[in-house]
């Protein structure tokens, strides 16, 4: 038997209507991404799970505390669930880190380059990764829902497909509300 995963990214926040980078920007649901947290428990409020993952930040608390309303899990708060932590870059636009001064390097694996007070993304790959194996070690066999954020979604997809051949981790989106299942 393997261990079952069933990953939720957040309902749009505030952060993702504005087209800033939140990272640790304790930013809530708008109403569109309530109504999406909704939608999210509805599809999967027939599934069991033995327990349930969620990062602290508001926006993925807001969408878990939606999908319990159908399964009355006992969830564990995890910091290494949150979003990568862009320091200073916080608040700021998308196209702050994506296409202006610092440019795709800011998700490069493969250059490890230290951004002023941003969490290094390999530092952020090793706190994602320390958390996975934690759930291999202590949940084998369950099914674990985790509900956190599309940066972690880009360390477990190079987890289980490996880098993308560019080492490019931007390219790896995954929008809110979605759902991503898959086994340890």
């Amino acid at each position: 038997m393997t261990t079952q995963i069933t990953f939720i990214r957040h309902g749009q926040s505030q952060a993702n209507l504005d087209k800033v980078i939140a990272g640790f920007l304790d930013t809530p649901l708008t109403i569109q991404g309530i109504k999406e947290s909704v939608t999210i428990a509805d599809t999967i409020k027939n599934e069991h799970f033995d327990i349930a993952f969620c990062s602290p930040l508001t926006r993925a608390k807001q969408t878990f505390t939606e999908i319990n309303k159908y399964h009355n899990l006992k969830v564990v708060y995890d910091n290494r669930l949150k979003e990568r932590n862009y320091g200073e870059y916080e608040n700021t636009p998308y196209d702050y880190i994506n296409n202006d001064i610092k440019g795709i390097d800011f998700w490069r694996l493969d250059k490890n380059i230290n951004y002023d007070t941003a969490e290094n993304v390999l530092d952020f790959y090793k706190r994602v990764e320390d958390f996975f194996n934690y759930i291999k070690t202590n949940y084998y066999s369950k099914k674990v829902l985790i509900v956190a954020h599309g940066g972690v979604y880009k360390i477990i997809y190079c987890m289980l497909y490996g880098m993308p051949k560019d080492f490019d981790l931007l390219k790896l989106n995954f929008g809110n509300a979605n759902i991503f299942k898959f086994e340890l």
